[in-house]
């Protein structure tokens, strides 16, 4: 329960305290497994972990909550063949198997977006700032600073 989450965070929180995290937040409109899939052959995602956080964001339900066994189901139909990626993006053999990790996991992972954290922590907390780096994914990677609400 987030608000439970949230007032308790609140609680801890010197007066002049701060909750600062690094999200990993889904993008405010989820893409397609065909936008990721044009994405990758138009070189256009730089790493087998950007190519992993993308397909989880996309392959979530609308409650957020991704079985990690469902983000392989998804690399596997998007990569027939794993050589050819290879080839085609430098990314070196071992990087590519890291997919293989989430084969008959039990692990799931949450990517609310960023305003969805936001609404999640209020009342309790305020965010004072939030910043998304530059970097390949860093619009879903933001670091991000609450307060308690007054």
């Amino acid at each position: 329960d987030y608000r439970r989450f949230a007032a308790e965070l609140a609680r801890v929180l010197a007066d002049d305290g701060r909750l600062l995290l690094r999200l990993f937040a889904a993008p405010p409109a989820p893409e397609s497994l065909a936008e990721i899939g044009a994405a990758l052959a138009a070189g256009a995602i730089g790493s087998m972990h950007a190519l992993k956080w993308r397909l989880a964001m996309a392959v979530q339900p609308a409650h957020r909550n991704v079985a990690v066994v469902d983000i392989r189901r998804a690399f596997d139909e998007l990569v027939v063949d794993r050589a050819a990626l290879a080839a085609r993006t430098g990314w070196p053999d071992d990087v590519i198997a890291t997919i293989d990790n989430y084969r008959g996991s039990s692990l799931v992972y949450s990517f609310p977006t960023a305003d969805e954290v936001d609404a999640a922590l209020a009342p309790a907390l305020v965010r004072v700032h939030r910043h998304a780096p530059a970097y390949e994914l860093g619009d879903r990677c933001p670091t991000v600073v609450w307060s308690r609400a007054v």
